[in-house]
């Protein structure tokens, strides 16, 4: 009867450790996917990137995120180049603590994109003139002080419901703002070929908006906007295997956000499993306390 009530005890302790463990994973997870995200993602665009809320559900490898903002370039009147009202993302939970982030499907929806012209260039043109050409990223090999990025394999990329509202300068007896509505992009076996990092996708996923636009904008927008996208966005997809680098030197100098999140959650993991085996010795002694007083 002593037996069971011992056993019956431990797979309390056991289940209150699992969700110790599992509540702290679920804090410093979504604390290093948000920071990973805005960092990595600022670094690549050279303009700010806030974003809103993650959550981590560790048991169903699910994670959302809402309200994602990145902002124009300096000079331009509207103060952000894209809204992303929610995004969802199914990982594989084995790898979440590895090198390499095994992503199942990452969902973006309903996302709103301000472009504006200015002169003979326009904001959209300017951030992409920001993510690093083949010549800007250097060949040799990152070594162990330098830090090692996450990296990301991704099986489908999909985006939907992207409004695109584009101002241009005005013209007597022309309209001045075009509105558009981009068909739903999909990408497939991200990070297969070439190492894939947070900012690498940041890159992939304006260029793909950015061909969609040139897609539908073909008729609407002044053929001289829609050539200097064209033209950047050539560049770009010649120099991919880089592109994937991009943010790297601005990610060197703070270290590896994923990997810091990954530093907290095992020292919290450590410090709970600390915690239970002191408490299994406590509550030891004292049955074996309890055994001695009753023979």
């Amino acid at each position: 009867m002593k037996a069971k009530k011992v056993f019956r005890v431990i797979g309390i302790i056991v289940l209150l450790l699992v969700l110790v463990i599992v509540v702290s994973f679920n804090l410093y997870g979504t604390k290093a996917i948000k920071i990973g995200v805005e960092k990595g993602a600022t670094s690549a665009l050279k303009v700010p990137v806030v974003l809103e809320s993650v959550n981590l559900s560790i048991m169903s490898g699910k994670a959302g995120m809402k309200g994602l903002e990145v902002d124009n370039p300096e000079g331009y009147e509207n103060k952000k180049l894209l809204q992303l009202a929610n995004a969802q993302v199914k990982m594989q939970i084995s790898s979440l603590l590895s090198d390499t982030l095994l992503i199942d499907e990452i969902l973006l929806e309903d996302i709103k994109v301000s472009m504006e012209q200015k002169g003979l260039t326009n904001n959209i043109k300017d951030i992409l003139n920001n993510l690093p050409k083949s010549e800007e990223t250097s060949p040799e090999p990152e070594t162990a002080s330098e830090g090692s990025q996450k990296k990301l394999k991704i099986k489908t990329l999909q985006i939907n419901g992207v409004t695109v509202k584009v101002k241009l300068i005005p013209l007597p007896g022309k309209i001045d703002t075009v509105s558009l509505k981009l068909a739903p992009i999909t990408l497939n076996d991200l990070g297969s070929d070439q190492p894939l990092d947070i900012p690498g996708l940041t890159g992939k996923i304006l260029v793909a908006i950015t061909e969609g636009i040139m897609e539908q904008g073909a008729g609407v927008l002044p053929e001289q906007m829609l050539d200097s996208l064209g033209d950047v966005t050539k560049v770009l997809m010649e120099g991919a295997s880089d592109v994937l680098e991009g943010g790297k030197e601005a990610l060197k100098s703070g270290g590896n956000i994923l990997e810091g999140g990954k530093e907290a959650a095992d020292k919290t993991l450590k410090e709970v499993q600390g915690i239970g085996e002191n408490i299994g010795k406590d509550l030891g002694g004292l049955f074996k306390k309890k055994d001695k007083d009753s023979e």
